[in-house]
């Protein structure tokens, strides 16, 4: 009886261990909730350049973010679209891809970009980021791309204003409503382009 319990309690050990090796267990499989979560698309400009990216918009669909994915394609990311504007920090839990993120304040302006460093073990402690002003959105992308790109803080976002966000198109009929009188008149046109 007490050799059938030691090997029980071995192979539950060895499982458990087994979960947590990267590249074999729990690091490459993601949430079952993952599945089930459905992050819309929309074509979006950085400056002048093209990028499409899905939007985290829920506080279900922030939380996930990009964890669990082996990669990204190379002309997409991801836009954290937040309630209010904040100092916003962002980690790099369950996250496997080097990113780029660049925080964007309530004129669509990028106001910081910092690369951030993916995670290599789910037992490894995640390093956080934060945002050194407030800002009411973050777009990731793959580690790289701003530089790549030549985007810089200052560059204009520009959206479109039939986004399926409801959050995101709030925040583009907030600053609608409060026009040239509190924003700079070419920072709005291009930030409602499309």
């Amino acid at each position: 009886m007490q050799i059938k319990l030691w090997i029980f309690f071995t192979l539950v050990h060895l499982t458990c261990l087994a979960a947590l090796i990267p590249g074999r267990g729990l690091a490459d499989t993601a949430p079952s909730s993952a599945g089930q979560i459905a992050f819309s698309k929309i074509e979006i400009q950085v400056g002048s350049v093209n990028l499409t990216v899905e939007l985290a918009d829920t506080d279900e669909k922030r939380r996930l973010g990009l964890m669990y994915r082996q990669s990204l394609p190379e002309d997409q990311g991801m836009l954290f679209v937040f309630p209010r504007s904040e100092i916003l920090n962002f980690w790099m839990k369950n996250t496997f891809i080097p990113l780029s993120i660049a925080f964007i304040d309530e004129d669509f302006k990028i106001v910081d970009i910092q690369d951030m460093q993916p995670v290599t073990s789910i037992l490894e402690r995640p390093r956080s980021y934060q945002s050194k002003t407030r800002a009411l959105m973050a777009l990731e992308t793959n580690q790289g791309w701003f530089k790549k790109n030549k985007i810089d803080s200052g560059e204009i976002i520009t959206v479109p204003k039939d986004s399926p966000s409801l959050l995101l198109r709030g925040h583009l009929n907030r600053l609608l409503r409060q026009g040239s009188e509190t924003r700079p008149r070419s920072g709005l046109d291009r930030a409602l382009a499309k």
